[in-house]
């Protein structure tokens, strides 16, 4: 399976770094896949840190001069667009992806009766100074992912998991707790997955008209559980997703457009929205909207 990485971005330098030094070491075993980056807008540092490691895998970098409310949802379609995989897997820059985790997606679709399903990923955000270890050392081995990661040390505020709105604690999970989570789509309301390229678009992507970023996931969560029919949340702590501590995210966070998203997801949902047709600027910054 050839994979496509879709990121969405805006000058996020070091935590930017640290995410292509894990993807580096991640994909050791297991390289069949191309990362593609819309930039909105970044500054010289992240281009010449893309510039680096786009000699060591592939990597799309579509860089869009514009300034206006990180507009998280069309950056990703534009993604989309360009992607030639087929599969489709989104992350956000402030990941720190564990050994050998392409092997893992590509034993889970390999499996019979598999292919066209939906596999989210945990996400379990690491402390202050362990994020700032990986975001100051961008050297760091995959022993140092696994002492400082896996290997549950105290870098987990109590192992709490981002999960949509809601936290679950990992430690005190049951049998019954994961079926749950499964079933209900703000437990995958973190939006770090792996589908089908065609099953991408079929759902139209992510909806545009939420902007800025905040309850576009929950949307898109809904919408694509309801157009597969099926999805597995990955409880395999070796298979997590690492989230560093970044503290300029608000600066990404507009609280107008914030309510205007939750607004939209309660329409959505109540007019039970799944796949959304696709006009021409889907996934397209019209010239009236960038920086002149």
């Amino acid at each position: 399976m050839f994979n496509s990485i879709i990121l969405a971005y805006r000058d996020r330098p070091k935590s930017l770094k640290a995410f292509l030094r894990s993807l580096e070491l991640a994909s050791k075993h297991d390289n069949d896949f191309e990362l593609i980056i819309t930039d909105l807008n970044s500054n010289y540092r992240s281009t010449a840190i893309i510039e680096k490691f786009a000699k060591k895998f592939t990597i799309k970098h579509i860089k869009i001069p514009y300034d206006g409310v990180f507009w998280k949802t069309k950056a990703l379609n534009c993604c989309a667009l360009h992607a030639t995989g087929d599969y489709i897997t989104m992350f956000d820059v402030e990941c720190i992806l564990p050994k050998n985790f392409f092997g893992h997606i590509r034993g889970f679709f390999e499996t019979p009766g598999n292919e066209r399903k939906r596999l989210s990923y945990r996400v379990r955000k690491l402390d202050k100074t362990t994020s700032k270890f990986f975001m100051s050392n961008t050297k760091f081995t995959e022993r140092d992912v696994e002492k400082k990661c896996t290997s549950r040390g105290k870098s987990f505020r109590r192992f709490k998991e981002r999960a949509g709105d809601e936290n679950m604690d990992a430690m005190k999970m049951t049998n019954a707790d994961r079926k749950s989570a499964i079933k209900n789509e703000r437990y995958l309301g973190n939006s770090h997955f792996t589908m089908t390229r065609e099953q991408y678009l079929e759902l139209g992507g992510y909806d545009e008209r939420f902007i800025g970023y905040g309850i576009e996931d929950l949307d898109f969560n809904r919408r694509s559980l309801a157009h597969i029919g099926s999805s597995t949340l990955s409880f395999d702590l070796k298979h997590s997703i690492f989230h560093v501590n970044n503290n300029g995210l608000s600066s990404w966070r507009n609280t107008a457009k914030r309510k205007q998203n939750g607004l939209l997801y309660r329409v959505n949902e109540k007019k039970e929205v799944v796949c959304i047709s696709r006009n021409h600027h889907w996934g397209i910054f019209k010239e009236s909207l960038l920086k002149r």
